[in-house]
């Protein structure tokens, strides 16, 4: 120890005055001040509508270091340390004492380590600082925290160290090999830039050592699992391992050869070293993959003001739900039963938020909550983690919408399938390659699922290209090739869990109706769904596009047709859903008597939907704790400003429990929209099958229904159908 002690301090003797420490030093205080100076001038940037730590928060801002500014500084430092040597022969002279080699190579690269610490160090502690100076130079918004968890924070900094690690290691060996000042700092840089590059693009491979540093500096709390290291770290410690053992060696031995390839026992050596590496590599590397629960459990807890009564579980597409859980103290847990296909499915918190869960039968799902001001945040663990945090959507074909653009060429149809094939099969051959921090990877019937997406997405192109050619050239039939055809006959007609896509539900509206109609009529789609073989896609799909088909239908007796036509062929509890559904539609059909309602106005003078008799009504159906709902109403505020002198009543309908928050903010709203709170909220819900709001209802001078379920002021047929309504020709100039 004695000997690595004397060259350890003869290195700091030789980098005096060098400002190796300094520049470190320097250069990670200045983005803390630089950041605690931004924050004096725009307050509003400590913002945030969920609650927040403070000194967390501060720390974030590392994001120019670990991307950039750390691993650059550990380039040319390296290479300075080096080339001390390189220039003065130090190299030869220190090798003349008695010291071994392995102290003289690591001494120096523990300056170079050092250096790094400092840097970390700094930054932290002037983050801290800047955190705490904060409050008593402007006002901290009231979700921020301030109070500074210790044990976290330096867990925090020594993840980043060890993440740095690897960089280190590397810069530093080929620094000690290349006794150029500019070459090793040369390849470093061109790494770093191409690193940088190739992050932006999303092709940045896993194991590029270069960025590990940037992905430790985005996850302060680490991993979802409470991991102590996590996939980053752990293959830095790897690579760190290897490039200064090879490192070493090879200056020990002066050359490539003598290192590795002296002789027969040293290249066994060798062969066998790389060998340990490669084991340590692909055991650290290759992604693990979560094995199912054997029950389907969904639980969570909810961090909210609020206190949650109920959640409801949706399918995405059918709308029947899956599941109803009580919560109890912002807490949840239930057993779900029977089968339900992998998909994401709707989870909606007292209609007041929602978010999307992925999982199948036999899944066990962990949902933490996050509610305040309007805005939610969820994580998701268990069964299904990397599912729920792929971001990364089915790849999709880049030149063949280009072959549909409007003034495309529709006269080759052999190129255009040609082109088709070509990119479906370059497509198949992209793998999901996500994984988490804690490197866990979607399971085998996720990415099955992407690969029949992709497959499914190609069989719309083709149909899509044949309409649009057989309405350019009515004469001529267009005949798919065969490689085309055999693909649709891989095409699944009755898999589950691709209905929640709305690619595969548009690929089943072509093929069930031959491909005849961009968009078949409900009754041509039902006519083709009843003739699918009996089973639960069929209950399902039949299910949603009858419901569907009763919403649209635009009189009675057109849904007692529909309903008397395909509702027996509807089987188990959807059965009872749809009749349900008739039943509400019978009663909020276009043309019925619009349910009545009571409310009182910011008077507290009470109102009825009679008081409306004679003027059209337009009502948005609102909550001051609903965040759509504040993005609709001053586009709906503006519409009752644009037609202030037509026959019709702009009417702003508020389910608020408490009154006192209506009140307040109603006081702030247009006089030109008539501000209601609503005297009975669940009555309301089941009259209009009000599923969440906002929720618009049109109702006629003779109090019967427009629309139930209008559409929002944000949408263009807001505008239109209210003017037909009016038989105004053309939009108010106003607007």
């Amino acid at each position: 120890m004695q000997p690595f002690q004397t060259v350890f301090l003869a290195e700091h003797i030789k980098i005096k005055r060098k400002g190796i420490y300094l520049i470190s030093i320097i250069l990670s205080a200045l983005v803390p001040v630089l950041y605690f100076g931004y924050c004096l001038k725009k307050p509003e940037t400590l913002s945030s509508p969920l609650p927040f730590n403070l000194f967390e928060h501060c720390y974030s801002k590392a994001k120019p270091l670990t991307v950039f500014f750390w691993p650059l500084l550990l380039i040319i430092n390296a290479s300075r340390l080096a080339q001390i040597d390189h220039k003065l022969g130090g190299w030869q002279w220190m090798e003349t004492q008695p010291v071994a080699k392995l102290s003289i190579y690591f001494a120096k690269f523990s300056v170079l380590a050092l250096s790094l610490l400092a840097g970390i160090g700094v930054f932290f502690i002037v983050s801290v600082i800047a955190a705490l100076l904060l409050p008593h130079f402007i006002d901290i918004p009231a979700e921020a925290s301030q109070h500074l968890y210790i044990l976290p924070l330096l867990h925090f900094m020594f993840r980043i160290a060890l993440s740095m690690l690897c960089i280190a290691a590397f810069q530093y060996a080929l620094s000690v090999v290349m006794p150029g000042f500019i070459g090793p700092i040369l390849i470093g840089f061109l790494l770093l830039m191409l690193t940088s590059v190739l992050s932006v693009l999303d092709y940045s491979p896993r194991w590029n050592f270069m960025e590990f540093i940037a992905v430790t500096g985005k996850n302060f709390q680490g991993g979802d699992l409470g991991n102590f290291l996590v996939y980053p770290e752990k293959l830095s410690l790897v690579f760190a391992a290897f490039f200064s053992a090879a490192g070493f060696w090879q200056y020990r031995e002066k050359t490539w050869r003598r290192a590795f390839f002296k002789n027969g026992k040293r290249m066994w050596l060798s062969f066998g070293g790389l060998a340990v590496f490669g084991a340590l590599f692909l055991w650290v590397y290759t992604p693990k993959r979560m094995s199912s629960f054997g029950k389907t459990i969904l639980s969570g807890v909810i961090d909210s003001p609020l206190k949650a009564e109920k959640i409801t579980v949706i399918h995405p597409y059918i709308g029947d739900t899956i599941a109803t859980i009580d919560v109890k103290d912002n807490k949840y847990r239930q057993e779900l039963k029977g089968e339900i296909p992998l998909d994401a499915y709707l989870i909606v918190f007292d209609n007041t938020f929602s978010a999307y869960a992925t999982f199948s039968t036999g899944d066990s799902l962990h949902i933490k909550t996050r509610y305040y001001n309007l805005e939610s945040k969820h994580q998701i663990i268990g069964t299904r983690l990397a599912e729920n945090q792929s971001n990364a959507a089915v790849p999709s074909y880049q030149t063949i919408p280009y072959w549909l653009s409007p003034g495309a060429d529709f006269s080759r149809p052999a190129d255009f399938f040609s082109a088709l094939f070509k990119e479906y099969s370059d497509l198949q051959k992209k793998k999901n390659k996500f994984a988490t921090i804690d490197n866990y990877a979607p399971r085998k019937d996720f990415l099955d699922k992407e690969q029949k997406l992709i497959l499914i997405e190609c069989l719309n192109f083709a149909y899509e290209f044949a309409n649009k050619r057989k309405a350019l050239f009515p004469n001529e039939k267009t005949e798919w090739p065969e490689n085309i055809k055999a693909l649709k006959k891989e095409a699944p007609m009755d898999d589950q869990s691709l209905l929640g896509s709305k690619e595969y539900i548009q690929y089943l509206s072509y093929a069930l109706s031959d491909g005849e109609q961009l968009k078949p009529s409900p009754l041509r789609e039902l006519d083709a769904i009843a003739k699918l073989k009996e089973g639960a896609f069929k209950n399902r799909l039949l299910f949603a596009n009858l419901s569907r088909g009763l919403e649209a239908a635009v009189s009675n007796e057109e849904r007692t047709l529909l309903y008397s036509q395909y509702a027996p062929l509807i089987s188990g509890s959807l059965k009872q859903g749809i009749d349900q559904t008739y039943q509400s539609f019978l009663r909020i059909g276009k043309g019925n008597p619009a349910p009545l309602f009571e409310a009182v106005d910011l008077e507290n003078k009470p109102v009825s939907l009679a008081d409306f008799k004679g003027k059209y009504a337009v009502i948005d159906v609102w909550a001051t704790w609903c965040a759509p709902c504040r993005r609709e109403s001053p586009v709906f505020e503006k519409q009752a400003e644009a037609y202030k002198d037509q026959n019709i009543q702009f009417v702003a309908l508020s389910m608020d429990t408490d009154k006192q928050k209506w009140f307040a903010e109603a006081k702030q709203k247009s006089s030109r929209v008539l501000q209601l709170h609503l005297t009975d909220k669940d009555k309301l819900t089941a009259d209009y099958r009000i599923p969440g709001i906002p929720h618009f209802i049109f109702i006629n001078p003779e109090g019967k229904i427009i629309s139930a379920n209008y559409s929002r002021p944000s949408q263009e047929a807001f505008g239109t159908i209210l003017r037909t309504e009016l038989k105004i020709e053309e939009a108010p100039l106003s607007f």
